[in-house]
């Protein structure tokens, strides 16, 4: 019985009974009857060192859900292990309930499971499921002298494992079919349940302590009405490699035992896949990495259309899941063509056309024609398709002017119907081009800081130009040379230039892809420049607003600066926004002031910077950052209406208000409600208690007799928004009457 002083702690210390003077040994406790033991649950005083020492013991527990229904209350519990369920289906289930005004009702002093000959009569004989649960509850499972005579001591884990199969298949059992649930001793209806009323439920398995020890912890619900769980997973979904299969895909999941899978073929009827309940026997020790895997096979081409419902433990059925539309296509393409020959011509411009001849053997009922694909490994990442239009099923000519006079692949693609095609073997024509490109025209560089110049030009007309290659001399009527590591076949180069001369000269060359070089481009002169770097800024004074921030530099000290540069970055962003240039001649008076209007962020610094630019294109290092934490509006423009009564027959003062103007937005930002109170005598208020955002009402049982009570509250969201208080509104819990004392 050390079992009960559990159960009698949890439910005192919730309905706050008083202790009585007399207290009761084991075997005292033990003989009572069910209603001796109500009475004394109503009495026992709360020791809470022997509670204390008892929950730190190994028990086995049983786990309970509840599920109010607004009529009636549904309770679902299962022991954790074997070893509490086979005794618990002998010495059955207890079921207790303590209401809110701390009554205590013994609903069912010994649940046991339906005997076996009722089952019989009970449940039809083509149930499978039933007879499955009646196996697992009453099936006669091999014992550990046969075990063990036949496999030695391998025996005890074979024992182990069929009765922890058993276990978990009865479990399931009871998820899936409520009535054989409550055939099994593992769900109740408490339809004596008051709609809108609070209980609080504790079913204990009745094994004596000499046995096993048993815990339980009690569940507490308020009879309104709740729906099951709302089920929306995540479906993927794959075909198979013979392409007439689909398997889906979806997260498992604590809250539902089996599922039911629906297919909709070609915008038909939805049709349930599965004759029984879906199963999956896997256990992961992590349950994010579960996986539901349904295969549906042998299946047609066309369009499928998947939804899938979940049941929970209560064997309720969710709500649809989201369809998934799998389209399976047909993967089989046609036989390849044969390329038999190219012809190549010159036209009127001296351009190569070819001729592109071919042929195929065998003509499929869903072939549809033919695809002609160019690729030259110089000019192309890929494949290109060079017929606009797909060429008839008969074709077997396509001529083309080809884009560079240069050698390259084609190969013909068949294709069907669905757009699965299959290539012929690529051929190559060979082109012999001894045509120089273009030079390259309209040289211009850039020089910047650290002293690199940007060379960019027109590139040379040519189709087949493949790279551009850099020449430098320190003397325009010297020989130019090739600079190592500046061929590109971009119209930009970056080079250094030297330090020890005051010019530098540099010309381009092109080159076709095969191996054509051009003449000389015209004399690129580049002049070195003066790279002192300026002074960077530095920050006056910064402030902010809830609207904006606001800032005021000092400009670089120098004469030849051209333009400033304003950046901002948000703590952890690696790029940052430039917001504005401003030019050096705009400003006014000896100050750089700017106005910025960032979004706000509650935990990261904006970080502020200027870069200034001097007439040559030489820049200043960043100036120092300065950072500022812009929060933006602070306030939420909710009202609250709040007040209070006592209310003598439930001896408490009740707590009621109203909200007005609250944003879905401040909603979405985890907006919830702090009550403070001040008790007549006491300084200031205190914080009592907080409530969630869609409650509308609470009481107030811990305020003394003859004393009253004052009462505020705000709404406050997590990023730190607050509302202003509510009105103060004030109730009094009168002295009780010496009459009513007694």
């Amino acid at each position: 019985m050390k079992r009960i002083l559990i159960i009698g702690a949890l439910l005192l210390s919730m309905a706050g009974l008083k202790a009585q003077q007399r207290t009761y040994t084991d075997e005292e406790i033990n003989k009572m009857s069910i209603e001796e033991y109500a009475e004394y649950l109503n009495n026992i005083p709360i020791d809470t060192t022997k509670y204390d020492s008892i929950s730190k013991r190994h028990r086995f527990v049983v786990q309970t859900l509840a599920r109010p229904k607004g009529d009636k209350v549904i309770l679902r519990w299962a022991p954790d292990q074997y070893v509490p369920w086979f005794f618990s289906n002998t010495y059955g289930y207890r079921v207790l309930r303590l209401d809110e005004d701390g009554n205590l009702d013994t609903l069912a002093a010994c649940l046991k499971p339906m005997p076996l000959e009722q089952m019989k009569t009970h449940f039809e004989a083509t149930d499978s499921l039933a007879g499955a649960a009646a196996q697992m509850i009453y099936g006669q499972g091999t014992t550990l002298d046969e075990a063990m005579a036949t496999e030695g001591a391998k025996g005890i884990m074979k024992v182990y494992e069929e009765q922890e199969t058993r276990f978990a298949y009865a479990m399931l059992m009871s998820e899936i079919r409520p009535d054989l649930a409550e055939a099994m001793a593992l769900r109740f209806e408490d339809k004596t349940a008051k709609k809108g009323k609070e209980y609080t439920y504790i079913v204990a398995s009745n094994i004596p302590d000499t046995i096993a020890y048993m815990s339980t912890m009690p569940i507490t619900v308020k009879n309104e009405r709740e729906d099951p769980v709302h089920f929306n997973p995540v479906i993927t979904d794959s075909i198979g490699d013979d392409g007439r299969s689909i398997r889906l895909f979806w997260p498992m999941s604590k809250e539902f035992s089996t599922y039911d899978i629906e297919c909709r073929y070609n915008g038909g009827e939805w049709k349930k896949l599965n004759d029984r309940p879906f199963i999956t026997l896997m256990t992961f020790t992590d349950e994010s990495a579960g996986v539901n895997i349904y295969g549906h096979n042998d299946i047609e081409v066309g369009e499928y259309e998947y939804r899938i419902c979940g049941y929970d433990a209560f064997g309720d059925k969710s709500n649809y899941s989201q369809t998934i539309k799998v389209e399976l296509k047909d993967i089989l393409a046609p036989t390849p063509p044969i390329l038999r020959q190219f012809y190549l011509n010159k036209d009127e411009n001296g351009d190569y056309v070819v001729d592109i001849l071919w042929t195929k053997a065998d003509f499929e009922p869903d072939f549809v024609g033919y695809d002609i694909y160019y690729y030259h490994p110089k000019v192309h990442d890929n494949w290109m398709k060079i017929n606009e239009q797909r060429l008839a099923p008969t074709d077997t000519l396509y001529s083309y002017k080809l884009p560079i006079n240069m050698s390259a692949h084609i190969a013909i693609a068949a294709v069907d119907t669905i757009g699965n095609y299959t290539t012929s073997l690529p051929a190559e024509v060979h082109i012999a081009d001894e045509t120089a490109p273009s030079a390259p025209t309209n040289l211009k560089y850039r020089v910047s800081p650290n002293g690199m110049v940007t060379i960019t030009w027109s590139p040379s007309p040519e189709d087949d130009v493949y790279q551009y290659q850099l020449y430098a001399a320190n003397n325009p009527k010297k020989d130019f040379l090739p600079m190592k590591g500046k061929t590109v076949s971009d119209t930009l180069i970056v080079d250094t230039i030297s330090g020890t001369n005051q010019f530098s000269y540099y010309r381009l060359k092109a080159f076709d892809y095969s191996g054509n070089e051009s003449k000389f481009s015209e004399i690129l002169t580049v002049q070195r420049l003066n790279f002192k770097q300026p002074q960077p800024c530095r920050i006056d004074s910064l402030s902010f607003t809830e609207e904006y921030v606001y800032m005021k530099w000092f400009p670089s000290p120098e004469s030849d600066i051209k333009q400033y540069y304003v950046y901002r970055h948000l703590a952890g962003q690696e790029v940052s926004d430039l917001l504005k240039i401003i030019p050096a001649d705009s400003l006014k008076g000896n100050r750089i002031e700017i106005y910025d209007y960032p979004t706000p962020n509650q935990e990261k610094r904006y970080y502020y910077y200027i870069e200034s630019m001097n007439t040559t294109g030489v820049s200043s290092n960043p100036s120092h950052k300065a950072s500022v934490l812009f929060k933006g509006p602070r306030m939420i423009n909710a009202r609250i209406s709040l007040n209070a009564v006592y209310r003598p027959e439930l001896e408490r003062i009740i707590l009621a208000w109203d909200i007005r103007d609250l944003t879905q937005a401040d909603i979405n930002d985890g907006a919830y409600i702090c009550l403070y109170r001040k008790i007549e005598g006491e300084e200031y208020f205190r914080f009592m208690e907080t409530l969630k955002i869609n409650e509308r009402s609470t009481y107030d049982r811990r305020v003394p007799e003859g004393k009253s009570a004052e009462y505020e509250m705000r709404i406050i969201t997590h990023s730190g928004k607050k509302s202003e208080y509510s009105n103060r509104t004030k109730a009094t819990v009168p002295v009780k009457s010496a009459e009513t004392n007694n």
